[in-house]
Parts: C-alpha cells; structure tokens; sequence
C-alpha cells in the first residue's frame, strides 16, 4: 500500500508536484496579468516580451525565465523550472481604463481611456489625470504635465474639449459638437459662415463700450463686416510681414475628430513681462505663473510650436477651429452658476488686467476665454479695404493696459 508506482507515498509525491506545477502557472499568470494592464491600451494590444520578462522576473526572482513564441504567434510559451505555461500576446478587446479609477497616475505612452458616462479621452504620454478632475468630459476633465517637457512647463494643465457625439448621463443620452468654424447670433447661437468668411458678434461686442448709442454700433458691426478672416492650410511662419498659420491643420482637423485639449488658463510664462521685447520665454499653464501678456502673434505661435517636442502629441498655437469647437463645447455644458449670458456672448468679468488671471470667469474647468487679454489665433484677417491693416486675428476680450 505504502510503495509501487500507484502507492500511497508514490501518490503524494505526485500530488505534491502537481500543486508546484499549479502555483508556478498561478504566478505566471499573476506576472501575466501585470504586464497585461501596463502594455494594453486601445491601440496597443499586444504584451510586449519586455514588460513580461519585467514582470516575471519580480515573481521568479533568481530563476531562469524562458520566454517564446507559439508557432502561430498568437501566444507567449513561458517555461519556468521546467513548467510551461501559454498566454495570449494579444487581446481581441481592448482593456477599458476608467478615468475614476487612474488619476494621479502617469502614463508612459498615449493612452485611451473611457469617463463615467462611456466617452473616450486620451491622455498623452508623460502626462496624469488631475486629482480634482471630475469624471465626465462635460465637467472639463484636466490633465497635468508630470515630466512630458522641460521642467518649466511640469505642472502646465490642459483641458479635454469632447468632439462629436458627447454622452451627457448614464442612459446613453448625447448631443453632438461640431468641429467647426462658425459665428454666432445675437442670441448667442451657432450661425454657419461663407466659406473663407469669418464674423464673430464677440469680437465687435468686445470692442462696444456700455452706452455706445445704436447708430455707433451699428457703424463698428459694419466696420468688422469688411473683414475676411481665412484659416488657411498651407503652414506659415517666421515672416515679418504675415501672422503666423497653424503648424500642420489638415493633421489637426484629422486628429482632432474625437476631441483634443485647450490650455486651461490664458498662456503663462515663468517670468512677468513688461515690454513686447522678444525675450526668451518659454510658456506654461500653470496657475502660479504670470500671464503671458506683451506677445506678438509671431512669438506666440513660435513659443506654443515650442513648448513640447514629442513623438507622441504636438503643441500650437489655438486655431480658429479649435477656438470656436471650445467655445460650442463650453456653451452647451456651461457649469457656472449665472447662465445668464450665453458664453459666446460673455463680455470681460474684470476691470482690468490681471497678470494672475481672474477666477470670476471659470466654466468647464477653463479659465478667461472672455476675460483679461486677447488671445492670437492662427487665423488670417485681411481688411477688404486695407490688405495689410489687421493680419492677425485676436479672440477673447481684452482690457485696455
């Protein structure tokens, strides 16, 4: 009973190595299933051999690891003290991330996620979901700087603008954001515009001081009529006679079709500027730093093509469509408390400059889009009846120095 091949002690043995075998596999899964959450995104889903060996190796420490390919390629064939075990190198779906559930944390490549009502963001390599940021794009969900730039720009913040079908609750409801150039009415609505022809009630009304009689403003809305605005594709920049133009737009316009991020406050530089000399600046978005005031548009637009050089994303200055798709966006899921005045029609909050930025006009988690100074833009203005008179456009309102 207690000796031969099918005896009790024979059995035990045999038992015993069978749990062995067992744990081994259950730790290689383990190592598996680590390796799996770093390396799966939406647009990565495969377990690169690197971050496996990575992972096994703080399982098995000081064992010998083997790590090859099934013959159809679909499948690790890991073998540790004579164990061999399968995993899958890919996943037929991807791993959903949630918002919720990574904030505080860096992500070491371009990675999708998903919010609280299904929609998807991404957030770029070398950059953390904010600790405050809400779950749900309505509510402007903020990312952070963590080492994707120089030490300067650690810390800069930008917001997530949605694009296209936006859910707004949990039963699927949604409504859609066109990524567009557009006007709007005097109700504050989206009006469609001629092509390679721009009017924005904002900018005239920026310029209309309270209690200008009717016949003056009707003079100034004429006056801005006369106007082309123009964004146009071919890039441009380094002139002293023309604006700058954006870096690449056919390539936005095509990355941009699920959304992209605005800077959440007004441009921001390390040090208070007092004069337009062009200085070597370079721009933040960070709270604590000074407002970026003093700036051509060419400086503008070279500083914010600057500000990162990464294989991953790339960083310009704000587009025409990229400033009116904000606007729409901030418009229909407007969080102040006095909705009063539809945000496309939002005069200044403030009296006058400040180099701090102001807190009074804050929705969705962005700052001064109507307050403090005028924002450059990529945009082309060419007056009818001056060519070289206006070539930039400015957006946002701007209190006189």
């Amino acid at each position: 009973m207690l000796s031969g091949d099918n005896g009790v002690l024979q059995r035990a043995t045999d038992a015993k190595t069978k749990s062995d075998e067992a744990q081994i596999r259950e730790r290689i899964r383990l190592a598996y299933n680590s390796a799996l959450a770093k390396d799966i995104t939406n647009k990565n889903r495969e377990v690169q051999k690197s971050t496996l060996e990575d992972e096994l190796e703080k399982e098995f420490p000081n064992k010998t690891i083997e790590i090859a390919d099934s013959s159809d390629k679909k499948e690790w064939v890991i073998t540790i003290d004579g164990v061999t075990e399968n995993v899958p190198i890919g996943k037929d779906t991807p791993i959903v991330l949630k918002v919720a559930e990574h904030k505080n944390e860096k992500f070491s490549m371009n990675t999708e996620l998903e919010d609280s009502f299904g929609n998807k963001i991404t957030v770029p390599a070398g950059f953390k979901i904010t600790s405050d940021s809400p779950n749900s794009v309505t509510g402007g969900i903020v990312i952070e700087d963590v080492d994707a730039g120089t030490t300067a720009t650690a810390g800069s913040q930008f917001v997530w603008i949605a694009v296209g079908d936006v859910y707004t609750d949990t039963n699927g409801t949604k409504t859609n954001i066109e990524l567009c150039r557009c006007g709007f009415d005097e109700n504050g609505q989206k009006v469609s515009v001629e092509d390679g022809y721009e009017y924005q009630l904002t900018v005239v009304r920026a310029n209309m001081p309270n209690g200008m009689p009717d016949v003056a403003k009707d003079s100034q809305i004429n006056y801005y009529r006369a106007f082309t605005f123009a964004e146009e594709e071919t890039s441009r920049e380094g002139s002293s006679t023309q604006n700058a133009t954006a870096k690449n737009l056919r390539n936005f316009l095509s990355n941009a079709s699920k959304g992209y991020y605005i800077g959440r406050y007004e441009a921001r530089t390390t040090v208070q500027r007092t004069t337009t000399g062009d200085a070597t600046t370079i721009v933040t978005e960070k709270i604590e730093d000074p407002v970026y005031n003093y700036v051509t548009q060419l400086q503008a637009s070279e500083r914010s093509r600057n500000m990162y050089a990464s294989e991953n994303f790339e960083s310009d200055l704000v587009n025409s469509y990229a400033w009116d798709t904000a606007i729409l966006f901030l418009q229909e899921f407007d969080d102040r408390a006095d909705k009063s005045i539809k945000y496309s029609l939002q005069t200044s909050l403030n009296n006058s400059v400040s180099q701090t930025g102001t807190t009074t006009d804050k929705i969705c988690n962005i700052y001064d889009m109507a307050s403090n100074c005028y924002e450059w833009t990529t945009e082309t203005a060419i007056n009818n009846t001056n060519p070289a008179s206006i070539p930039c456009v400015e957006r946002g309102i701007r209190i006189q120095l």
